[in-house]
């Protein structure tokens, strides 16, 4: 007889969107192998560059709008984050 490794996933009373979704894609897929290839492509790293872009500029961005940084003043996201402004704000953060 082979043994599963098995894993509990909770899903909190606000998280009933997650929860909805869930159950609509059981009717659809097998959730587990559902869950391996999230897995899978989060360790390949294929949609990390994406989301971390998306972060990058909604960091630019939530910055220009409290006046913290000024992006009017650099040509790319990665001019922004070499400047010492955005260091600064970046490091207060944590």
């Amino acid at each position: 007889m082979t043994k599963h490794n098995r894993i509990t996933i909770n899903f909190r009373p606000h998280e009933n969107d997650l929860w909805q979704y869930i159950q609509s894609k059981k009717e659809t897929c097998n959730i587990s192998e559902y869950i391996r290839d999230l897995i899978r492509k989060d360790m390949t790293n294929d949609s990390s560059s994406n989301d971390e872009e998306r972060l990058l500029e909604k960091l630019l961005q939530a910055f220009e709008e409290n006046n913290i940084i000024n992006t009017e003043k650099t040509e790319s996201i990665e001019e922004m984050f070499e400047s010492d402004e955005a260091k600064d704000a970046i490091n207060s953060l944590f």
